[in-house]
């Protein structure tokens, strides 16, 4: 295959000859052929600067027209008479110039003659003008300039890779191929420094990119620019250890500082390869298997990775289960709630009661909710399912306190629930429609879900906090900023880790831990929960450290709402404190 660069050049020069030409039949002094494309421009042409070419307005109006667009005297047409080209040199007077149509039927740039002289054009130039313009219309797309070419590394890109790939169009034999991706790292950790390199980085760096994995490929493999900063190419799968060279090469070549004007960009490289079969799989699945393959090479000790066909397996069961949450949310027995007690550790009373998630899928079964609100929060379908949530929460806590049981729901919410912004009104409108107060709700949050709803999250809890209803710090101690972040949310209860908490029964250093964590939480002022309370044993450390609540195994697992009405409705839970525990489980499963 000839080389793109060549390609390139070759087309550059049959464009300025076409100018000329063009020039020659009108008699005039200038002539131009722009391309337009993805917010950038091309021109080749006669007569007028480079430096100009780009910025003329006529070309703007007769792409626009859908036809030849002439104006026989610049100076006396508003639109154009301030030009500056116009009101000096070349002090152009006349214009006429016809839209290049592509097949697809959209305008992908101009064929435009110019005179400094006012003139008019007949009839059967105009048709002239534009059966030229088709003619290079033509050619471009021949050629494969017109979306098949990256502009600044002058490679051929993702919809190339795409004809080349499923037309055959390079001979490929049809036994087993590799695609191996180069993935030159996260944009967010690449765009921030290329803007302060200024215009022009990107393509820069996109540049270097292509010439350092070329010349780390060593063959004659053609290569594409997938993506701004991906690069593709097609291997045989021939001979496994000459692969394996060439992509270890690369790796070593993406690992040191690669220089963008002048000043070394430190990259996070990952390279994935895939195994398929001519004709046997779409282009866009190839790529997005190799897209995943180099994402998870990314900070390995390799820096590649082979796609696991195993992964697949996964893929299709999260996209099973997204395919399915919708119908399951409108389904009265699709989703499901069941409910954990929390008791006072002082008095034995039941305070409330966590709201969990549960989802029994017709084919995959029961999934769990992290796995589904993971899932959810990555789509639109995250405030549904939280309206859901609430929804069923509080219409189950209007039939406990009919029944006489007055306790408090928990709900967790994510950072998705917070970056929607409007958490605190939708919760509010529920509570107004159920006729409940807000104090007989609790939000449970964790310190990851605050970290990633940003300014968003701390809104909502200051507007849940306002609306009256409890706030709750899931998952506390756990990390190094425990201290701080007890001070930057308006809650007033805080959720010992479940980790810290199970471990309690082996681990000497974790009980001074969770201790100094007890005494802290009380000092700024939290309820302290313990979670994952799973022993007697554990039961009584915590008990005896001053925590003020538990919740865990070994008060009662998750149970149906009318299963923890009737565990309530046996009465008050007595002998909590430490001297007085019993050396069984003091709850019976429901």
């Amino acid at each position: 295959m000839e080389p793109v660069s060549n390609q390139a050049r070759r087309s550059s020069e049959a464009f300025d000859r076409f100018a000329r030409l063009t020039g020659r039949l009108f008699g005039v002094p200038m002539a131009l052929l722009t391309l337009s494309e993805a917010n950038r421009r091309w021109s080749a042409g006669i007569g007028l600067p480079a430096t100009q070419a780009p910025s003329l307005a006529f070309c703007e109006h007769a792409a626009r027209s859908g036809g030849v667009t002439v104006v026989p005297d610049a100076t006396q047409d508003p639109r154009f008479a301030a030009h500056p080209l116009v009101m000096g040199p070349p002090h152009i007077r006349f214009y006429a110039g016809a839209p290049l149509i592509a097949a697809g039927g959209q305008a992908i740039g101009t064929l435009s003659v110019f005179d400094d002289k006012p003139r008019r054009l007949p009839i059967e130039d105009q048709q002239l003008l534009q059966d030229l313009a088709s003619m290079a219309a033509g050619e471009l797309e021949l050629r494969g300039q017109v979306g098949r070419v990256e502009a600044a590394s002058g490679l051929p890109n993702r919809h190339r890779f795409a004809e080349d790939l499923e037309g055959q169009a390079l001979g490929w034999p049809r036994g087993r191929m590799l695609c191996v991706l180069v993935d030159a790292g996260e944009p967010d950790r690449i765009e921030p420094v290329l803007r302060l390199f200024g215009p022009g980085a990107g393509d820069a760096l996109a540049r270097t990119l292509g010439e350092l994995v070329r010349d780390a490929l060593g063959t004659a493999a053609p290569l594409y620019q997938v993506d701004p900063l991906r690069f593709a190419c097609i291997l045989e799968d021939g001979d496994a250890f000459a692969w394996h060279r060439v992509v270890e090469r690369l790796v070593a070549r993406m690992r040191g500082p690669l220089d963008c004007a002048g000043i070394p960009v430190a990259l996070s490289p990952g390279v994935g390869v895939v195994a398929f079969r001519m004709n046997g799989m779409p282009a866009r699945e190839l790529l997005r298997r190799a897209i995943a393959a180099a994402a998870a090479a990314r900070g390995t000790a390799a820096g590649w990775a082979v796609h696991d066909p195993r992964s697949e397996q996964s893929r299709q069961r999260e996209l099973t289960l997204l395919a399915d949450l919708r119908g399951a949310l409108a389904r009265p027995d699709g989703l499901s709630l069941v409910y954990q007690p929390r008791v006072d550790l002082r008095t034995g009373a039941c305070t409330g009661a966590e709201a969990l998630l549960r989802w029994q899928h017709p084919t995959l079964g029961a999934i769990e909710a992290a796995e589904l609100v993971a899932l959810a929060g990555q789509t639109a379908l995250m405030v549904p399912l939280t309206d859901w949530v609430i929804e069923t929460a509080l219409a189950q806590l209007v039939e406990w306190r009919a029944a006489g049981l007055a306790l408090r729901v928990s709900l967790n919410v994510a950072a998705a629930d917070f970056m929607d912004g409007r958490l605190a009104g939708r919760i509010g409108a529920a509570l107004r429609l159920h006729a409940l107060p807000a104090d007989a709700l609790e939000v449970e949050f964790t310190e990851a879900a605050l970290r990633q709803g940003g300014e968003a999250a701390q809104l909502a809890l200051r507007e849940l906090r306002t609306l009256g209803v409890e706030l709750a710090l899931d998952d506390w101690g756990g990390t190094q900023s425990g201290l701080a972040v007890l001070q930057s949310v308006p809650a007033r209860v805080a959720k010992l880790d479940q980790g810290l908490v199970k471990s309690l029964a082996g681990s000497r250093p974790d009980r001074t831990i969770v201790q100094a964590l007890i005494r802290t939480a009380h000092e700024f002022g939290y309820r302290l929960v313990a979670e994952g309370v799973e022993s007697p044993e554990i039961r009584d450390f915590v008990a005896g450290w001053g925590c003020d609540e538990a919740q865990g195994y070994s008060i009662a697992r998750p149970m149906e709402p009318a299963a923890l009405g009737r565990w309530v409705n046996r009465g008050r839970l007595a002998a909590l404190a430490p001297t007085l525990l019993a050396p069984a489980p003091l709850l019976v499963e429901a």
